[in-house]
């Protein structure tokens, strides 16, 4: 082993170095690299000793060199004080470098004659650091974006609230009982949208939407527009499950009409009774169940009928289609409506 005090200690320690050393003179031509330097460039040292460093710089950079060298020249710069920065090179296959530089000028009668320095490969760290400030730039924009859809959610269901609002002061001005009708079947659709929206608004992700809070907040609604809150009890049975918003919408305003058809036909003359609202999925999560069922007096016998002249029962069937989905009814107690459709569930993180 070369002792330390030996001259080829210190030329061993500086060849095999992990960093760039080198040397050049004031015209900018090579005159010593170590083995790092030919590995960092991909030039041969017998090639890189035949260059200018003017060929290794980028643009940018020969700009910024030749400034330098020309302060140096012309006293603004003096001293053998060393300098730390940064320097992007190309590499032989084209690839720009970024290396972190360290260098001092050597001086001979007050003359800068020659500059050496050692120069770290700060690439893959630059990289890593530039990614993450995109991530960062990426992150806000998303988080800028979710508070600006938030705000269109918010809007959107203060309109439909105005839309409801007009509609409940229009129909002070009518008398006809069939008409009052249909202004409040009108009112419902309305706030069964405004339900999903101001649902999306509180919702920490947007893309999808607690159906259980949803639907109870709708039946809760509708038992107090059709004033049946104490004799009719509503029971939502329904897991966890989380649809994307234009399911949900859709979803909603099935249930807002098989709700309200059993709250008008299902217990006449004041009798009481029970309705459940359930939602399931299975089949590996991809088949969705929308039962609406009550304990009332059942469906009519002309039901078929009817349906073409039902506003509520055509929309149902409109939507169920919408969905692609498959829609049975039938009585025994009561009457009972079942939608079945398939959907990419969305998973809960």
């Amino acid at each position: 082993m070369t002792p330390p005090n030996d001259p080829r200690w210190f030329a061993d320690f500086v060849e095999n170095a992990n960093d760039v050393l080198y040397e050049h003179d004031m015209t900018g031509r090579i005159t010593y690299v170590n083995r790092a330097a030919a590995e960092l460039s991909g030039y041969s040292r017998a090639e890189l000793l035949q260059m200018n460093v003017a060929q290794l710089f980028t643009g940018r950079e020969l700009t910024r060199a030749a400034d330098r060298i020309s302060r140096l020249f012309s006293g603004d710069e003096e001293g053998e004080e060393r300098s730390l920065y940064e320097r992007e090179l190309v590499h032989r296959d084209g690839r720009r470098l970024v290396f972190e530089v360290s260098s001092r000028v050597i001086y001979e009668n007050g003359r800068p004659v020659r500059m050496q320095g050692v120069a770290r490969d700060v690439s893959c760290r630059k990289s890593v650091g530039e990614a993450q400030a995109r991530v960062a730039e990426l992150s806000a924009l998303l988080a800028q974006k979710d508070v600006l859809i938030q705000e269109i959610h918010h809007r959107v269901k203060n309109n439909l609230q105005l839309i409801a609002s007009l509609l409940n002061l229009q129909s002070y001005h009518v008398s006809d009982p069939a008409a009052l009708e249909k202004f409040r079947e009108s009112q419902n659709r309305v706030r069964s949208l405004a339900f999903v929206h101001e649902a999306l608004y509180q919702a920490r992700d947007l893309s999808r939407l607690d159906c259980a809070s949803y639907l109870r907040d709708l039946t809760t609604h509708l038992l107090r527009s059709y004033q049946m809150s104490g004799r009719v009890q509503v029971r939502v049975d329904v897991s966890e499950i989380l649809l994307r918003p234009d399911t949900a919408v859709t979803c909603g305003l099935i249930a807002n009409e098989l709700v309200s058809n059993s709250l008008k036909h299902a217990f006449p003359d004041e009798r009481s009774g029970e309705i459940t609202v359930a939602f399931r999925v299975d089949g590996g999560g991809e088949q969705f169940e929308l039962e609406v069922r009550d304990d009332g007096c059942g469906l009519p016998a002309d039901l078929e009928r009817r349906k073409r002249d039902s506003l509520g029962l055509e929309l149902v069937n409109a939507l169920t289609g919408q969905l692609a989905g498959k829609l049975e009814y039938g009585s025994g107690p009561g009457a009972w409506f079942r939608l079945r459709f398939r959907e990419r569930r969305v998973q809960k993180t």
